[in-house]
């Protein structure tokens, strides 16, 4: 189902949804709303599965709702955030984060933590969401302005040095720029300069993020799967 502008919602209209399909086994309520749940379906899909369970489709919207964006992921995964091609001018230039396109897409997140036995990728799960954004997370947002800023700096020296870009953390481990694996898009150029011969994205790093919200999640994570008896 394609996301119309109609049925995109606001993150106060999505957590009561996010919040009725966490705790459920997937594969169950794929099978109960008689829709085709397999591993294909599971693979590097979450959020696609996500947005089918609680109705909202998939779009091309630059953000997933009206006012900010949903990101599932598993443990130990880093968190994809967004490509750099067409925004390389804001790197090189060294945009202020604020003005960032970066800030516009991370500034109000609800990240929803998937659970999945690593013997049976059949049992799995969402575990709750966290609604994360410059007010509740004020700290972090100041972390990742000194990682952009730091990211900002290498990616301009790549540009005056011609040094191909390669894999660039920032200093605090929330955000890194690496390689982006099933990509269509090619080498990334400013002003006819090759920055990268391999398409890029920005990533939110482990520990401080994906971690930290499945070590938040570890009590309603072993309760639910005792409730589902797969201990």
């Amino acid at each position: 189902m394609a996301r119309s502008e109609e049925n995109r919602l606001s993150t106060k209209k999505t957590t009561p949804l996010i919040k009725e399909v966490c705790g459920v086994s997937l594969k169950e309520y794929y099978k109960r709303h008689g829709l085709k749940y397999s591993q294909k379906n599971n693979k590097g899909g979450s959020g696609n599965l996500l947005e089918t369970m609680i109705g909202i489709g998939q779009g091309s919207d630059p953000i997933d709702l009206t006012d900010g964006e949903i990101k599932t992921f598993k443990k130990g995964q880093t968190i994809a955030i967004s490509m750099i091609r067409t925004h390389i001018h804001e790197l090189v230039e060294g945009y202020f984060f604020k003005d960032s396109w970066i800030y516009n897409k991370i500034k109000q997140t609800i990240f929803v933590p998937r659970w999945e036995d690593k013997k049976d990728k059949n049992k799995t799960f969402f575990t709750n969401y966290f609604l994360w954004n410059e007010k509740t997370y004020a700290e972090d947002f100041l972390k990742i302005e000194e990682d952009w800023n730091y990211i900002c700096e290498e990616v301009n020296k790549c540009y005056w040095t011609g040094k191909l870009m390669h894999t660039i953390n920032g200093p605090n481990k929330f955000i890194q720029i690496r390689t982006k694996g099933g990509s269509k898009e090619g080498p990334i150029y400013y002003n006819d300069v090759k920055i990268s011969e391999k398409p890029r994205a920005f990533y939110f790093m482990n520990p401080h993020m994906g971690n930290y919200f499945f070590e938040q999640s570890e009590d309603i994570i072993e309760k639910t799967i005792s409730k589902m008896g797969w201990r």
